[in-house]
C-alpha cells in the first residue's frame, strides 16, 4: 500500500471596518451529543486527502490572477475571487475594507561599468526610493557585517554599498535587508545593494521589503548570489568594481484594499473565534504560489471542510485571507482592531505561511509580560493539544514547539489568543522564497492537502475544547 493510500485508510477508519455580506449559510447545526474529536478528525483528514478543491483554487490564483501587490488590481481580482470561492464553500463570505500605503516597483536595471561592462541581475526592495532621472553612479564597496561597516567609517560615503552576507537563518540574515541600507545611509553611502537573502540560488534575485518604519532615502535592492560573489572577488583583488543603478520606485500614498473573511457560526459560542489564516497579497514577481498561495487554498479548504460537517463546532471559525503581508501587515493590524473594538474573543488563530513543504506539526506562540506565567500557560496548551497531534502523525509526523506563529495572526497573539504556524519543510522554500521562481510548478499537491487536513483538525480542535 502506498504512503498516501495508508494515511488516507487510517484517516477513513479513525467592527470598526465595514464588512458586506455576500453570502449567508443555513443557521448554526446543533446536535445535544456531538462526535468526538477522532470521529471529527478522521472525516477531516479523510475529506483533505481525496479532495482536489484546495489544489484546483491554488491553480486559479495562480495561473489566472498572478503575483498580487498591495494595492493593484490583481491583488483586488483575487479578493473578489477569494470572497466568491469561500461563499461556495457555505462560509459567510465578507470583505473588510482596510487603509494600505501603496509602492510600486517601476522600471529598474543594474549595470556594471568596470572593470567589465555587463547588466546585472536585481530586483529593488520594497519601500524603497527611487533613483534620481539619470541613475545613481558609483564604485562598490563591500561590507561583510554592520560591524565592518561601522569600521569602514567614513571610506562608505559616496559609495554604493554591498552586503555580502552568507545565508544562516532567515531571520538572522534578513535584517540587512531590513535595516542595512539605513545603516549604510547614515554613513553617507548614495545606494544600497544586498545579497539575495537565500542558502542558494540559479541567478535569481530575491525581493523582499525593507524596515518601513525607517525607510532610507537612497535607493537599495537585491542582487543574485553569484553576482554579489563576484564583486567581492574583484574587490578583493584590487579592481574597483563601478555600477550604475536606475530604480523607477515609487511610494504612492494611502489605497484601499481588504481582508477576506469566511465565517462559520458556532453552534454554543458563536461570539468566540478561531482563525485559519494566511496572506492573499504578494510580491510583484513569480506567481505568489509558495508564498502565500498555497497557505491560502489550505486554510480556504480547511474551512470548507469544517463547513460541511453534520455538526458544527462550539466556536466560530473564520477563515481570513489577509491582505498587505508583505509591505506593510496593513490587513493583520485592521483586523485585529477590528476584533477589539467588537469585543470579540479570539480563543486561536492559526497561519499557514511557511511554503509548500511537507507540514510536520505547529509552531505554538504564547506572549505576555510575566514570563512566568506565560510558561505556566504554553505547558497547559501543549498538554490540551497533544492528543490533537498525535491523531495528525499519520500525515507527517506531529509535532508541537515553542516559536513564532505569524505575522498576519501576531497582533491576535497579542491580545491573548493562542498562535499555531504551520511547520513546513522549508528547504525548498528559501530558494525560490520572494522571487520570479515562486510558481505553482513548484508546488507537491500532497503536502497541499496535507497541511489542509493539519489545518481543518487543529482549528476544529481549537474551536471545540475547552481552552
Amino acid at each position: 500500500m502506498s504512503p498516501r493510500a495508508h494515511i488516507t485508510a487510517i484517516a477513513l477508519a479513525a467592527p470598526a471596518l465595514a464588512m458586506v455580506a455576500l453570502a449567508a449559510p443555513a443557521l448554526a447545526k446543533k446536535q445535544p451529543a456531538p462526535p468526538s474529536l477522532e470521529a471529527v478528525a478522521a472525516e477531516l483528514i479523510g475529506g483533505a486527502l481525496t479532495s482536489d478543491d484546495a489544489w484546483e483554487e491554488l491553480t486559479e490564483l495562480c495561473d489566472t490572477i498572478g503575483h498580487r501587490l498591495t494595492g493593484s488590481p490583481a491583488l483586488e481580482r483575487a479578493v473578489d475571487w477569494g470572497a466568491a470561492r469561500m461563499a461556495e464553500d457555505g462560509l459567510t463570505a465578507t470583505r473588510q475594507e482596510v487603509a494600505v500605503q501603496v509602492w510600486t516597483r517601476g522600471e529598474e536595471s543594474l549595470t556594471m561599468l568596470a572593470p567589465v561592462e555587463r547588466e546585472l541581475g536585481m530586483l529593488g526592495l520594497g519601500w524603497s526610493v527611487g533613483t534620481p532621472g539619470g541613475g545613481v553612479e558609483a564604485e562598490v564597496l563591500v561590507v561583510d557585517d554592520f560591524e565592518h561597516l561601522e569600521r569602514l567609517g567614513e571610506a562608505v560615503a559616496g559609495r554604493i554599498v554591498l552586503y555580502d552576507v552568507p545565508f544562516t537563518t532567515y531571520g538572522e540574515t534578513v535584517k540587512y535587508r531590513s535595516k542595512g541600507p539605513a545603516a549604510a545611509e547614515a554613513l553617507g553611502a548614495v545606494a544600497v545593494l544586498v545579497r539575495s537573502v537565500a542558502p542558494h540560488g540559479l541567478y535569481t534575485p530575491h525581493t523582499g521589503s525593507l524596515d518601513h518604519g525607517a525607510a532610507p532615502q537612497i535607493p537599495a535592492a537585491a542582487v543574485t548570489l553569484e553576482d554579489a560573489a563576484w564583486m567581492r572577488r574583484l574587490s578583493e583583488r584590487g579592481e574597483p568594481v563601478r555600477l550604475a543603478l536606475k530604480m523607477g520606485a515609487q511610494d504612492r500614498g494611502e489605497g484601499v484594499s481588504h481582508n477576506v473573511i469566511g465565517e462559520l457560526k458556532g453552534r454554543e459560542l458563536p461570539d468566540e473565534y478561531v482563525v485559519l489564516g494566511c496572506h492573499l497579497d504578494s510580491w510583484d514577481v513569480g506567481q505568489g504560489a509558495q508564498d502565500d498561495g498555497f497557505g491560502c487554498a489550505a486554510a480556504m479548504e480547511a474551512g470548507r471542510l469544517i463547513a460541511a460537517l453534520e455538526v458544527a463546532p462550539r466556536r466560530s471559525v473564520r477563515v481570513v485571507l489577509f491582505t498587505n503581508e508583505e509591505n506593510g501587515l496593513g490587513g493583520a493590524r485592521a483586523y485585529a482592531a477590528a476584533a477589539v473594538e467588537a469585543g470579540e474573543r479570539h480563543v486561536g488563530a492559526i497561519e499557514s505561511d511557511t511554503g509548500g513543504g511537507l507540514p510536520a506539526g505547529f509552531r505554538v506562540d504564547v506572549r505576555g509580560e510575566d514570563e512566568a506565567a506565560v510558561e505556566a500557560r504554553l505547558a497547559e496548551v501543549m498538554a490540551a493539544l497533544a492528543p490533537v497531534s498525535a491523531l495528525l502523525r499519520p500525515l507527517a509526523g506531529d509535532g508541537l514547539r515553542r516559536a513564532y506563529s505569524g505575522a498576519d495572526v501576531g497582533p491576535l497573539v497579542e491580545l491573548g489568543a493562542l498562535g499555531l504556524g504551520v511547520d513546513h519543510d522549508t528547504t525548498g522554500y528559501w530558494p525560490i522564497h520572494h522571487t520570479p521562481a515562486d510558481t505553482l510548478d513548484k508546488i507537491d499537491p500532497d503536502n497541499l492537502r496535507r497541511t489542509a487536513a493539519e489545518m481543518a483538525v487543529m482549528g476544529y480542535a481549537l474551536a471545540e475544547l475547552d481552552l
